[in-house]
């Protein structure tokens, strides 16, 4: 609960926790490590509060083992000697700020990809999601993320002109530009993936 709650990877005193709360299930999918504090928190009925259901904490605890598993499977990058030679460590606070920034360019990408389209809606998205990238990325980071929003900016116009061009060679022109900006696109989560590593290294 801790890492889930509030990305707290320190060591803790704690306690075996079942689940279904339990004793006698001891079966290895019941049981989480919980800090003496949650611990308490779980077993307790509170009063006014919502309490914490076996669907929330197995998520809490299924994404700290995805977690410590990437740093078994990642040790250049766990140990800042990652193949770019550049990756930077982090605290988990600026990660989360820029796994927010991600997930808006993502967002992004995902309408352009299911729609073949963007809209004005979700150019203003995008930069309300993005505008602390100037800040927690590097140049090169940040030229990628013009170039995305130059390209959904030529596709916003391409579809425009799409909707008043009749058949003929510069309607065929304006779809492969079309089709060339969304194949740049769908070939971008790839880059992004990439490029968010070099940023993601928590300490």
């Amino acid at each position: 609960m801790c890492f889930g709650l509030n990305k707290d990877t320190s060591v803790k005193k704690g306690q075996i926790a079942h689940l279904d709360r339990k004793p006698s299930n001891n079966k290895l999918d019941n049981l989480c490590f919980l800090c003496l504090d949650h611990h308490n928190e779980y077993d307790s009925t509170p009063s006014q509060s919502r309490k914490f259901n076996i669907a929330e904490i197995t998520e809490y605890r299924d994404n700290l083992y995805a977690f410590i598993q990437d740093q078994i499977s990642n040790p250049k990058i766990a140990k800042g000697d990652s193949d770019q030679g550049d990756s930077q460590s982090c605290t988990f606070e600026l990660y989360e700020r820029r796994l927010k920034i991600y997930y808006g360019i993502k967002a992004l990408l995902d309408k352009i990809i299911a729609t073949d389209g963007v809209e004005l809606a979700d150019f203003r998205a995008f930069s309300t999601n993005t505008e602390e990238a100037y800040f927690l990325f590097d140049e090169a980071f940040n030229n990628f993320l013009s170039e995305i929003y130059r390209k959904a900016a030529r596709l916003h116009t391409t579809g425009k002109k799409l909707k008043h061009l009749p058949a003929g060679a510069e309607r065929s022109t304006v779809c492969e530009e079309e089709e060339k900006i969304i194949n740049w696109i769908s070939e971008s989560y790839s880059e992004l993936r990439k490029k968010m590593k070099k940023f993601t290294n928590v300490r």
